[in-house]
């Protein structure tokens, strides 16, 4: 939990730079999930690095199954997360060993389901008793209408406008 720490004050330097708020609050909740999963476990607040091992993948992967009732994706997040922080570990020789080696993330078979046309217009036309409904309305058409993901979306400012070639207003991010 340590290196969790570490490495999230220092995401947290480049806030608006290389990582945005929603990125943040993302690795905070990844990481308090794991946090859970210690106490639970370990009835203590941290363990030592070399005791990151496949066991404890696997007793992660069900506390969050079972425990925290994740799906196999959410899960699978959290667990990435997770890789990240022994990456970064591993990279500052804090941990001799990489524990992920021959573990395979849960493959996820997602459904897209999407919108018809008609459906887009009744949202257009809908009209929401509050202005924050309206807002978020506004934005996830937005969103179908750009090709950005919501986050995304939501995340832009006007620095991201800037006029193109054509002399015509674009979006620009930083991917």
């Amino acid at each position: 939990m340590a290196v969790y720490k570490h490495k999230f004050e220092k995401m947290h330097k480049l806030l608006g730079q290389d990582y945005t708020q929603s990125t943040l609050s993302k690795y905070s909740q990844m990481a308090k999930a794991v946090q859970e999963f210690i106490n639970e476990e370990y009835q203590t607040k941290d363990i030592q690095l070399s005791k990151l091992n496949r066991p404890f993948l696997d007793d992660l992967e069900l506390f969050l199954r079972t425990n925290k009732a994740m799906k196999p994706i959410s899960s699978n997040k959290v667990i990435q997360g997770l890789k990240s922080v022994v990456i970064y570990a591993l990279e500052r020789d804090w941990i001799e060993k990489n524990p992920f080696i021959g573990h395979s993330f849960k493959k996820v078979d997602t459904e897209i389901k999407y919108l018809t046309k008609e459906q887009i217009d009744l949202l257009e036309q809908a009209k929401l008793s509050q202005q924050r409904l309206e807002q978020v309305k506004e934005l996830f058409l937005f969103s179908i209408y750009t090709g950005l993901h919501y986050a995304d979306a939501m995340s832009l400012t006007d620095n991201n406008l800037v006029v193109g070639i054509d002399g015509k207003a674009c979006i620009v991010t930083g991917k």
